[in-house]
């Protein structure tokens, strides 16, 4: 609510305050009454005044000393005052009013509409001004907004502006920077100045559609310096519009990815690389275990007659060997190839998805358990690689409670905190926690390989899935009474 205009009236006879006070009454003003020349300048320290009102006839200080002190405070130079007087009357006094810095000049008596009308012009006035400073304030605080914004931009970016037809109209330092142009040479140039060549007609076209037709484009482009060397850029192109909606000038924004390509290539090379090891291992070691295992199966078809039952024990020992030996290998290039397989997201029934790896299971395992499956949380994430964290967990969990009477393995899942939290309870072997960390690193085992089979290369599979879906993987347990597996996946 913003506070009433305030007015002051001067005049050492408290008769004619009261007189003023009473043709003023109706007027939405709050009025400051001061009996000489000093108690008003005392008031001008405190208030903010729209106007004044001065008599002349004062003791000690006159209204003319009084508007001249008025005049040379820098607070009341510009307030605007009006002369009340009975007894200065004549025409030389008025225009030493006037010569004061008076607005007006009224002779007592006089008719209250003339001082009403006149009070209100002032206070319009005052209005007026005050409305014209709140707006130059407000627009003074926007210009720096924009200026502060422009000049984070130009500190963080690479800025050109071009018109309709891609001919730049301005360009940053980091532009002339990266592309190796002086602002010079740029301005007036067609924007394809720094045009690669590299990317189709088709690309080019999407982005001239999009832009034209007023929206923003996003995507990465490569880029030609003057000394041919090669730049990319992640680019966005705003379009400015008129009040017709078409553009008439485009700013494109952009930032330096160079480096992150470079490395994108590297990447890309050095995963061929890994993909054309990972089939020479693959290869070059299960060449061997073949041979091993044939060796082994011949020895025991063939000379299984002379063999005695110590020589049977260490073939079959042997063979058995060989085929862990394969499982190990196929699990290593499972767990190697997980950081370059590219992720599919889509949406997972998961009661679906459990249903399905526990027919898989079913077929292939010896150990049984009861399974209970609570009505589960769908999510958004790579079926194929969601359904190998299932797979291994259940598995996990039955392999690990078979050694129960009544084993139990039960699923379930919870939103918390923006996750979905999935669990695996079991009410198997369980572990000691002082050993939890070391539960999902490759080749941790907890138990013997003749206590429990298996490569320990199945959890470290789980939390590199997950950790590949910015999730979280852990587990909770106590020997001899089961554990809980957890994994969350990010809600949406």
């Amino acid at each position: 609510m913003n506070a009433k205009p305030k007015i002051l009236i001067v005049d050492d006879k408290p008769e004619n305050l009261v007189a003023l006070r009473i043709v003023l009454k109706d007027l939405d003003i709050e009025l400051v009454e001061a009996t000489s020349g000093n108690e008003a300048l005392k008031a001008t320290l405190r208030h903010d005044f729209a106007l004044a009102l001065l008599d002349i006839q004062m003791p000690e200080m006159d209204g003319y000393e009084l508007a001249g002190i008025l005049r040379e405070e820098e607070k009341t130079m510009h307030l605007p005052f009006i002369f009340i007087s009975a007894v200065y009357t004549d025409n030389l006094n008025v225009f030493k009013g006037y010569e004061k810095g008076a607005f007006s000049f009224i002779t007592k008596p006089f008719q209250p509409e003339i001082l009403i009308n006149k009070v209100k012009f002032f206070i319009d006035k005052h209005q007026q001004e005050i409305t014209l400073f709140e707006l130059n304030e407000d627009l003074k605080r926007k210009v720096k907004e924009i200026a502060d914004y422009k000049y984070a931009l130009d500190e963080s970016s690479i800025v050109a502006i071009t018109d309709q037809k891609g001919i730049i109209k301005e360009a940053n330092n980091n532009f002339c920077t990266i592309s190796k142009y002086t602002r010079e040479e740029l301005i007036g140039q067609d924007h394809r100045i720094i045009n690669s060549g590299y990317h189709p007609k088709e690309f080019i076209k999407d982005l001239w559609t999009t832009i034209s037709g007023g929206k923003i484009w996003r995507g990465e482009v490569k880029n030609l310096a003057k000394d041919e060397t090669i730049f990319w850029l992640d680019t966005t192109i705003v379009p400015f519009l008129n009040e017709d909606g078409k553009p008439y000038q485009y700013m494109t924004i952009r930032s330096d990815i160079t480096s992150r390509k470079k490395a994108e290539d590297k990447l890309q090379a050095v995963n061929k690389e890994l993909e054309a090891f990972s089939y020479s291992v693959s290869h070059d070691l299960r060449a061997p275990l073949r041979a091993i295992n044939g060796y082994a199966e011949i020895l025991n078809e063939d000379y299984g007659t002379k063999l005695d039952d110590e020589g049977k024990r260490i073939t079959e020992i042997i063979r058995d060997n060989a085929t862990r030996m394969g499982i190990l290998i196929d699990d290593l290039l499972s767990f190697s190839r997980l950081g370059r397989k590219e992720i599919q997201m889509t949406e997972i029934d998961m009661n679906e998805m459990v249903e399905r790896v526990m027919i898989e299971l079913n077929k292939s395992m010896t150990h049984h358990a009861k399974i209970k499956i609570d009505k589960l949380h769908e999510v958004k994430a790579d079926y194929g690689l969601l359904r190998q964290v299932m797979f291994n967990l259940i598995s996990n969990a039955v392999k690990y409670s078979s050694k129960k009477k009544n084993p139990i393995v039960e699923i379930s899942s919870e939103e918390k905190n923006g996750e979905i939290i999935f669990s695996v309870k079991d009410n198997g072997a369980g572990f000691d926690m002082q050993y939890a960390d070391k539960l999902f690193g490759v080749f941790q085992r907890l138990h013997s390989q003749d206590e429990f089979e298996g490569t320990g290369v199945g959890l470290a599979i789980v939390q590199r899935i997950i950790s590949r879906h910015k999730g979280r993987s852990w587990a909770e347990g106590k020997v001899n009474e089961g554990a809980v597996f957890y994994f969350s996946i990010i809600k949406n």
